[in-house]
């Protein structure tokens, strides 16, 4: 397997959860975000997307900011791949704390030959947890220059590989695993 880059989204507003920044809420002890870096320890490049860097600095990881800003999630891949020193990246964001290495690396083991490799449960795409390559940096950038910012509506641009919950239940529930943080409900719930 080729190396990649793996690039953590950290920009949201955080709106749903009071505001308060969801990569530093605690999980047993550990922030959210300090989670995410263990399991994209394994990859060759890390670095984190957000419009607030100093709030990462003291994590020892490279962090940019958005090159066209006030774009959302897309924006923030945009800026990944274009800082990424590899071809592909697997993107996540920093509220996803079930998700493990092994899956990531199953998603990366499927990248040659796509554009993307993007799980899908349900009928529904997990575009912030996926890989793209740098092939993607010019499509997205056509989006966001015509305001759209539904991720998905890239991938009628783009070669996308799909890969079925079917194949993920090998790494366990892929609903756990790609399980987002979103509210104080979820956090309450799923993570204290």
């Amino acid at each position: 397997m080729q190396a990649l880059t793996a690039i953590i989204l950290a920009g949201g507003f955080s709106s749903r959860m009071n505001r308060d920044n969801k990569a530093f809420l605690k999980m047993g002890g550990e922030s959210l975000i300090e989670i995410i870096l263990k399991q994209v320890a394994v990859f060759d490049e890390i670095l984190i997307v957000s419009n607030t860097p100093q709030d990462y600095a003291s994590l020892g990881v490279r962090t940019v900011t958005d090159i066209i800003p006030q774009k959302g999630p897309l924006g923030g891949i945009h800026s990944g791949l274009t800082h990424a020193k590899h071809n592909y990246s697997i993107v996540l964001p920093c509220d996803m704390p079930f998700i493990r290495a092994e899956v990531l690396l199953y998603l990366a083991r499927q990248a040659e030959g796509y554009d993307a490799v993007v799980p899908k449960l349900d009928d529904k795409y997990q575009p912030l947890c996926s890989v793209y390559s740098k092939a993607c940096i010019d499509p997205i950038k056509c989006c966001l220059e015509n305001d759209i910012r539904k991720i998905t509506k890239l991938y009628g641009m783009i070669h996308v590989k799909e890969i079925s919950a079917l194949e993920l239940q090998a790494f366990g529930d892929p609903e756990t695993l790609f399980r987002n943080i979103n509210d104080p409900e979820e956090y309450a719930k799923f993570c204290l």
